[in-house]
């Protein structure tokens, strides 16, 4: 099954208290969904599913 999207990935700017944002396209499982932060330096950190933020109930979830 081919699966098409035009939206796959969301950028936010953080102030380090909000914990929740939105993402505008389906995901079928949680590792699907990939976090990564970016510091004020321009470093890249990638965060780890249920270490770092937790499983978000995917089956088809998204506003696609």
């Amino acid at each position: 099954m081919t699966v098409s999207s035009t939206t796959n990935t969301n950028s936010y700017d953080g102030n380090g208290t909000q914990h929740s944002f939105a993402y505008g396209f389906k995901i079928f499982a949680d590792g699907d969904l990939e976090v990564i932060v970016r510091s004020s330096t321009g470093t890249e950190t990638v965060k780890s599913l249920n270490t770092h933020f937790p499983s978000v109930g995917s089956r088809y979830r998204g506003a696609a």
